[in-house]
């Protein structure tokens, strides 16, 4: 029987307790504690908090000085209900949505042992895998010719959308550079990296930028015509806040059967075309920081302020608004949908 996601992360969390039980975090294998020395140095290890259903990552722990003839071990329960006594792990994800983790230890008679743990999230980024509740009717799909990624599409108002963000490795960044991210929200640009640092006007008329062949960053007269589709065939101009249009644009979405947006009455995410919004957060590049994951959505257009800044639009988890604001091109990082004129 499959588990659900809270039923698997409490099998999970009683495996690791049991773990603990039997391979104490803070003993040693010498007979009298109380002479039990300290190690110098801490465990290190790199490894992912988010990772993808079927991928192997591998990681080496180190970091222990003395004694310089520690063992090493590590515990996955996803893995193994065993210790595993190596220095470098191989561990391909299962097929299992939940949250687990990773306890890399150093272990050695008359030192207290070392450990560091890793908890991450699994994602499997197959259609209706990790993210569900987001709706593809409306939709065709393509390939992105150069790196074979598939897009859906929603065709709304004149235009077809890309139904998802893109996911283009050729420039930005993931959110907190966990690339299992970026298959289900797609990268962060800044807005010169997303439009060549080029403007456009008119429907479709904006710069290709980042964009596959054949698609363009979306211009100011393409975010009006689909906040006419989104409210009903009723024109809003494009400074306008959009009211009501938030929630029409956003997608009741799930993340391993966790809600993603955080509920708000304000907010009901009916999704109406198929824009499919996900809140993918931002980034600074300034301050090589990330905010706003699973609280704000933001996307450029191919606009820029008379001051310099670039606009984007943006939408926030408990309002129903879709309103514009501006940022450094240089500095701010958001996401990207591409248009096309549909046919």
């Amino acid at each position: 029987m499959q588990l659900l996601p809270i039923e698997m992360k409490r099998t999970l969390l009683a495996a690791f307790a049991a773990f603990i039980l039997i391979f104490p975090l803070a003993s040693c294998n010498s007979d009298d504690s109380s002479t039990s020395l300290t190690m110098s140095g801490s465990v290190t290890y790199d490894f992912p908090t988010y990772v993808i259903t079927g991928k192997t990552y591998y990681s080496t722990i180190s970091g222990i000085s003395v004694p310089d003839t520690c063992s090493y071990m590590w515990y996955v329960p996803l893995k193994s209900t065993d210790s595993i006594r190596t220095r470098t792990l191989q561990f391909t994800i299962p097929d299992t949505l939940c949250t687990s983790s990773v306890l890399g230890a150093a272990k050695a008679n008359g030192y207290y042992s070392s450990t560091k743990t890793v908890s991450f999230t699994t994602i499997d980024p197959s259609l209706n895998g990790s993210i569900t509740g987001v709706g593809y009717e409306n939709n065709g799909s393509f390939r992105d010719p150069r790196d074979n990624k598939l897009y859906y599409t929603a065709h709304i108002g004149d235009l077809d959308w890309m139904a998802s963000n893109l996911a283009y490795e050729g420039a930005g960044h993931s959110y907190e550079d966990q690339d299992a991210l970026q298959t289900i929200l797609g990268r962060l640009y800044s807005w010169n990296e997303a439009t060549g640092g080029e403007s456009g006007s008119g429907l479709a008329g904006g710069p290709r930028g980042i964009c596959p062949k054949g698609w363009t960053i979306p211009t100011k007269e393409d975010w009006e015509d689909l906040a006419k589709a989104l409210n009903n065939g009723t024109e809003l101009p494009f400074f306008d806040l959009w009211d009501g249009i938030g929630g029409t644009a956003t997608a009741d979405a799930y993340l391993n059967g966790d809600r993603f947006w955080p509920y708000s009455p304000d907010n009901l995410h009916t999704n109406k075309l198929y824009w499919n919004a996900l809140p993918a957060g931002n980034f600074t590049y300034a301050g090589d920081t990330f905010a706003g994951l699973s609280d704000y959505g933001f996307w450029w257009t191919a606009l820029k302020k008379d001051n310099g800044t670039a606009y984007y639009r943006y939408i926030y988890y408990d309002t129903d608004t879709f309103p514009t604001n501006s940022a450094d091109p240089d500095d701010f990082g958001a996401s990207v949908r591409c248009v096309k004129l549909h046919e």
